[in-house]
């Protein structure tokens, strides 16, 4: 017997049938359990980060090294530019980067730079030279000259470091930490003496 004339019985269309239900809740649970394996997978996102001209990832809770330290050396650039009338525009720029349980310190920093750029008149300008994100600590170290002009026309040229802690949650960068002193970074990432936070 052909297998056409057969299925035309009604004992193989019941068996055809039978098969063909077997085949839909087959296929039906590899749909479910692959919808279940893409929501659990978080969504890598390629992107182009600020003073970077090549493409970088970014996921929910993490990023490439590059991300990173784009996103710290943007930071120090900020914060490292700064004269009496731009230094009150930056605690807004700051405090949306914050981590939560790191607000008040960072905009406790910032308010002693705002006193000190204000009281004393000074303009800083910062070039960065060397930008290194330090896995063991979690920091992007900034280093570069700072030149400190004040109100008398003098000025002060000097290396400083920024080591600025980065991290991402829900796709966004937080800054965790900060720490500012003079002097090249150290090679292996360990701060000098006198480091001020």
């Amino acid at each position: 017997m052909k297998l056409d004339k057969y299925l035309d019985t009604f004992r193989g269309a019941k068996q055809a049938n039978k098969l063909s239900g077997l085949i839909i809740t087959g296929l039906l649970l590899s749909n479910i359990l692959l919808v279940f394996m893409l929501n659990s997978k978080d969504t890598i996102v390629t992107m182009s980060p600020p003073l970077s001209s090549q493409d970088e990832w970014l996921s929910k809770g993490d990023a490439s090294m590059g991300m990173k330290e784009s996103w710290g050396e943007y930071i120090a650039i900020l914060l490292g530019n700064t004269t009496p009338r731009s230094v009150a525009g930056m605690s807004p720029i700051i405090g949306k980067v914050a981590a939560p349980g790191a607000y008040s310190s960072l905009m406790g920093a910032l308010a002693d730079l705002k006193r000190e750029v204000e009281q004393e008149q000074l303009e800083l300008q910062f070039s960065p030279s060397d930008v290194r994100y330090i896995p063991s600590r979690d920091v992007v170290a900034v280093s570069g000259e700072l030149r400190m002009r004040g109100l008398r026309g003098d000025e002060r040229r000097f290396v400083r470091t920024y080591e600025i802690g980065i991290r991402f949650r829900n796709y966004m960068p937080q800054m965790t930490s900060l720490e500012i002193y003079e002097g090249p970074l150290k090679v292996g990432g360990n701060q000098p003496e006198g480091a001020q936070r």
